[in-house]
């Protein structure tokens, strides 16, 4: 059956035909194989500059086990040595490790299982940098699905120095029905989950993953929001209410003299409610128009004063 045949050394090369196409086999013979042992080698080489030169070659050799394989590529790198490139690695399963030794450039790669990348990565030649050539709305460069969450399950993508509590941290979605508002893109720690939540809706919860505005913080221990300057007499740290360009309201705090201030930059009224219900206004004129006014201590009242229907008491 074989159209070429050679022996030498207890080992076999043989070009045998089945169904109609030629079978390269290489024969390991005579001895049983054991752990980390090569088995075969195929060398590459060319003339060059007068010399036969290698120029790769592929290894098959035992790895840990005498009975599971490493399948080893080789090629020249720019200083004319050969260079392992990519290593196929038999595992106790069916599905073989593949590791990548150098750049990967590849239309597509599909992997089937785990994937590990470990290299040094600086700001010009990052560990893994993915290129989109593609210009669209939405250019999808990276997908991470997990098809079989099921509600209250995350999934995660995580940054950090250590898979450890407060030593790393993660962007996530938390799930909790298929197209519902209530499923939120999350921002934690390890240790510290969900602590800035967005739902499908823009609303931003801090402490919550269930925000009813579009900013909602929550927090039993210290639920305060803080606006500051950051040290010195300027500027005012402010909260601002627009309506409109140019037109707005204000709350905001004079450092430099210990102020608070209440700001209405429109033609309107300043109002205060309690229960609901309207309790005293200010005025454009600077009129305060109150249900009640209750002075405990003296009082300096420059300008006429006028008595409606009520009465003047003392306490």
């Amino acid at each position: 059956p074989y159209t070429f045949e050679y022996t030498i050394n207890g080992g076999d090369v043989k070009i045998v035909k089945q169904n109609d196409a030629p079978i390269l086999t290489l024969l390991h013979d005579g001895t049983n194989t054991v752990a980390n042992d090569l088995l075969f080698r195929m060398q590459f080489q060319s003339d060059y500059d007068g010399a036969h030169q290698n120029w790769g070659k592929i290894e098959l050799d035992t790895n840990n086990s005498a009975v599971r394989t490493n399948m080893d590529f080789y090629v020249k790198s720019a200083s004319g040595a050969e260079q392992l490139a990519l290593r196929l690695e038999g595992q106790p399963s069916a599905v073989p490790n593949a590791t990548f030794a150098g750049s990967v450039t590849a239309t597509s790669l599909d992997i089937n299982g785990n994937a590990s990348v470990e290299s040094t990565g600086v700001a010009a030649t990052p560990t893994l940098d993915i290129i989109n050539t593609s210009s669209s709305t939405f250019n999808h460069s990276i997908e991470v699905m997990t098809p079989n969450m099921t509600s209250g399950e995350n999934n995660i993508l995580v940054i950090g120095r250590a898979g450890s509590t407060k030593n790393a941290g993660y962007i996530g979605y938390k799930y909790t029905s298929a197209g519902s508002n209530a499923n939120i893109l999350s921002f934690g720690h390890w240790g510290s989950d969900n602590l800035v939540n967005i739902d499908g809706i823009g609303n931003v919860g801090v402490g919550t993953t269930s925000p009813s505005a579009k900013l909602e913080v929550s927090s039993s221990a210290n639920p305060e929001i803080k606006i500051s300057n950051g040290g010195g007499t300027s500027p005012n740290p402010t909260l601002t209410f627009y309506r409109q360009a140019g037109v707005s309201a204000n709350i905001q705090y004079d450092v430099a003299n210990k102020i608070l201030q209440l700001k209405n930059d429109y033609a309107g009224d300043i109002d205060f409610y309690s229960g609901g219900v309207e309790k005293m206004s200010l005025s454009t004129a600077g009129v305060l128009t109150t249900l009640g006014l209750d002075i405990n201590g003296a009082a300096d009242i420059s300008g006429t004063t006028a008595m409606g229907s009520g009465t003047v008491g003392s306490a």
